[in-house]
C-alpha cells in the first residue's frame, strides 16, 4: 500500500467511526490539502476513483475491526498533519520563465509551460549528507508546492566512483526522508543522444579534440591561451571524435573541449572539457562506454531533454551558470532557470567523502552511519525525524549567502517530534545501589507507570525493598543526610547517610539508605530511580564534535555514559526513539550490549 492509499484509509476510517459510514469528497478535500501535486484534473480523478474504492471497502468494516484501524492509523494522519505544516515554510518565489516563454516551450519533453520541473542530481558515489538533504527538499517541495514534477537522476558518469550500493542508499534515504520524485532516470541513459549532441556542437565549430597532456591543457588555461588543436576543422575534430569512441585512444589521451572565451575572466569559459575517455566498468552498463560526459555537458542536455524549468544546485556551481546557459543556446534549446543556494557547513562535522572513507578503512569510523556523521544514515541511526530535517533544510530557503548552520536547530525540531510519541523510561547514570526502609508498607510490589503523559499506557516495574534501588551517584552526592526528595512517581524518601557510611560489602553500616515517608511532595527535588531487582546494564553513547578548528578529525569524539535502565527497555525494537527521563531522547542502537545513541 503506497503512502497516499495509507492516508485515503486513514481519513476513511475516521470519518466512519464519527459519521456512521464514510464519503468520498471530504477524504478528497483533506487529502488535496496535503497533496498539492494531486490537483491536475487528471490525477484529481484518479485520485476520486481511488478514495471511493477505499470508502466501499472500509464501510463494510464492523465497528470493533475500525476502532483497531484507528489505533494504528492516528500516528500516520498526525505526521501528515505535521508535514502540511512544511508546506508552508515560505520560500522565495522562483525567478519568473515569462521572458523565455517561448524558449522554455520549446525543450523537449518539458509539456505545458506552466508545468514547474525541478530535478535533484545526485553523483551514486557516497551517501547523503544533511547538505544534500537541503539541495532534495528545497527542489522537491519548489516543485510540488506548485503542483508540478520532481525527478530524481543520478549524474553516473564517473564510472570509476558510480557504484549500485550508493544509488540504492541514496533511494532509500530519500525514501526515509519522504521525497517521493515523480520520475527516477540515470544520466548514462542519455549517452548516445550526448554523443550526438557533442558531433553537434563540432558541426558548428564550437568544440575540437584536444590531445594535448593534462598538465598542458591546464597550463594553457590558465595563461587563457589555445591550444595547438583549436582550430580543427570540424571533419577532422568528427573523426578524431569518432576514433574516441571506437577506443583507438586510451584513457587520457585525447577530450573533446568546447570552444569557449579564453579570455574571459571566468576560468570556466576557457576551452572545458566535454567529454573525457574512462576506462572502467559502469555498475549499469559495463563496458559498452569509453566516452563519458562531464558535468558542465550532461547537465544542461539532460536537463533539457528532461524539461527542467528550474535547476537548484550548489553556490559552487555559480561560475559555470554561463557555460550552462551558452551550452543550452548553442544546441537550440530554451533557457532553464538555474537558481544557486549555499552550501550547507556546520563546524565540528566532517563532511568530506574522502576523508570519511579514509577514516572508515583505517576502522577510526564505525562507518557511514557512524553517529558523529551527518550522513542521513547517521542521523536515522541517532533517531532523528524526517520531518525535523524537512524543517531544518526549509528553513534556509534559496538564499545564496554562506553562513554556518546552527545545528541547535535542527535537535530543537527534533525535540518537539519525539516529545509527543516518544515513550518515557528511567534511566540512572554511574549508579549507587541503595537500601529502602519501609517500615509502614507504603510502596506496592508493582509500580504502574505511564509510557507518556499524555496517553493511556502503562509499564510496570517489580519492586522488591528487599532488594534495594539503583539511584544516580551524583544525584545522592548532592543530597545531605536527613534531607527529604521524591522518588519520581512513587513516593517521598528520608536521605539516611548517618547510619550507612559505605557502600562497599563487608565494611561497618548498611551503605546509602532511603527511608519511605509521607507528606507533600510539591517543591521536593524528584530522582529517577530503578529497581534493583528490574534493572539491566545499559550505555548511552553520546556524540561530540569529531573535527577540530583545523579540520582534524578528533578520535575520542564519542562520550558513553554507562548505568542501570529498566528491564522495560528490553521490549524496544531497533532505532526505536524514547525519551530517558532528565537525560534526552534516545535511539536503540543494539541489545547486545545494549546501547543507545543520543538523538536529541
Amino acid at each position: 500500500m503506497t503512502r497516499l492509499e495509507e492516508e485515503c484509509k486513514a481519513y476513511a476510517v475516521m470519518n466512519a467511526l464519527k459519521y456512521g459510514k464514510a464519503a468520498a469528497k471530504p477524504i478528497l478535500g483533506k487529502i488535496l490539502a496535503t497533496h498539492p501535486e494531486e490537483r491536475s484534473a487528471e490525477r484529481r480523478e484518479a485520485l476520486l476513483k481511488l478514495i471511493e474504492d477505499v470508502v466501499e471497502e472500509v464501510n463494510r468494516l464492523p465497528r470493533n475491526k475500525l476502532e483497531e484501524l484507528a489505533r494504528n492509523l492516528s500516528t500516520l494522519l498526525h505526521h501528515t498533519r505535521e508535514e502540511k505544516k512544511s508546506y508552508e515554510v515560505a520560500l522565495p518565489p522562483l525567478p519568473s520563465l515569462s521572458e523565455n516563454k517561448e524558449a522554455a516551450g520549446s525543450n523537449k519533453a518539458r509539456g505545458t509551460k506552466s508545468v514547474v520541473v525541478t530535478r535533484f542530481a545526485p553523483e551514486p558515489s557516497g551517501y547523503l549528507h544533511l547538505g544534500h538533504a537541503k539541495a532534495a527538499f528545497l527542489s522537491y517541495v519548489a516543485a510540488k508546492e506548485r503542483g508540478g514534477v520532481f525527478r530524481l537522476r543520478f549524474d553516473d558518469t564517473n564510472p570509476k566512483l558510480a557504484k549500485t550500493e550508493y544509488e540504492a542508499a541514496i533511494k532509500g534515504d530519500l525514501q526515509w526522508l519522504g521525497i517521493e520524485p515523480n520520475v527516477v532516470s540515470h544520466t548514462s541513459d542519455y549517452l548516445e543522444l550526448l554523443y550526438a549532441k557533442a558531433r553537434q556542437l563540432i558541426e558548428a565549430g564550437r568544440a575540437y579534440v584536444c590531445t594535448c597532456p593534462s598538465e598542458k591543457i591546464r597550463e594553457l588555461r590558465q595563461k587563457g591561451k589555445p591550444c595547438p588543436h583549436r582550430n580543427q576543422d570540424p571533419e577532422e575534430a568528427l573523426e578524431l571524435f569518432d576514433k574516441m569512441i571506437s577506443g583507438h585512444f586510451k584513457e587520457g589521451q585525447a577530450v573533446l573541449r568546447y570552444k569557449g572565451e579564453l579570455s574571459s575572466p571566468n576560468t570556466a569559459m576557457r576551452d572545458p572539457t566535454l567529454m573525457r575517455i574512462i576506462e572502467a566498468e559502469h555498475y549499469r552498463l559495463g563496458n559498452k562506454f569509453t566516452v563519458w560526459p562531464s558535468y558542465d555537458f550532461a547537465a544542461p542536455v539532460v536537463d533539457a531533454e528532461e524539461g527542467v524549468t528550474y535547476a537548484i544546485r550548489s553556490k559552487e556551481y555559480e561560475l559555470r551558470a554561463e557555460l550552462y546557459h551558452r551550452i543550452l543556446k548553442d544546441l537550440g534549446y530554451g533557457d532553464i532557470v538555474l537558481i544557486h543556494i549555499s552550501r550547507l557547513k556546520a563546524e565540528g562535522y566532517l563532511t568530506s567523502k574522502r576523508k570519511i572513507r579514509e577514516l572508515v578503512l583505517e576502522g577510526k569510523l564505525m562507518g557511514w552511519d557512524d553517529p558523529r556523521l551527518l550522513t542521513l544514515r547517521a542521523l536515522r541511526r541517532r533517531g532523528m525525524q524526517p520531518l525535523a530535517i524537512k524543517r531544518f533544510a526549509l528553513s534556509f530557503g534559496l538564499g545564496k549567502q554562506e553562513n554556518k548552520a546552527d545545528l541547535s536547530l535542527l535537535f530543537k525540531e527534533n525535540r518537539k517530534l519525539l516529545d509527543s510519541k516518544a515513550n518515557r523510561y528511567f534511566f540512572v547514570e554511574d549508579p549507587v545501589k541503595v537500601s529502602i526502609q519501609d517500615d509502614d508498607g507504603v510502596l506496592p510490589k508493582l509500580v504502574k507507570l505511564k509510557k507518556h503523559p499524555s496517553r493511556d499506557e502503562y509499564r510496570t516495574l517489580p519492586l522488591s525493598t528487599g532488594e534495594g534501588l539503583f539511584i544516580s551517584r551524583r544525584d545522592w552526592e548532592n543530597f545531605v543526610d536527613g534531607e527529604i526528595i521524591r522518588l519520581k512517581d512513587l513516593a517521598n524518601a528520608i536521605v539516611r547517610k548517618a547510619d550507612g557510611k559505605t557502600e562497599e560489602k563487608g565494611k561497618e553500616g548498611r551503605g546509602p539508605v532511603l527511608e519511605i515517608t509521607g507528606g507533600e511532595h510539591k517543591g521536593l527535588p524528584k530522582i529517577q530511580w530503578v529497581p534493583a531487582n528490574f534493572a539491566v546494564e545499559a550505555g548511552l553513547t553520546f556524540p561530540l564534535p569529531s573535527v577540530d578548528k583545523e579540520g582534524n578529525f578528533i578520535e575520542n569524539s564519542l562520550e558513553i555514559k554507562r548505568g542501570y535502565a529498566e528491564k522495560n527497555v528490553l521490549d524496544l525494537k531497533p532505532r526505536e526513539v524514547i525519551q530517558f527521563e532528565r537525560m534526552g531522547f534516545f535511539a536503540l542502537d543494539k541489545k547486545e550490549p545494549l546501547t543507545f545513541i543520543f538523538s536529541s
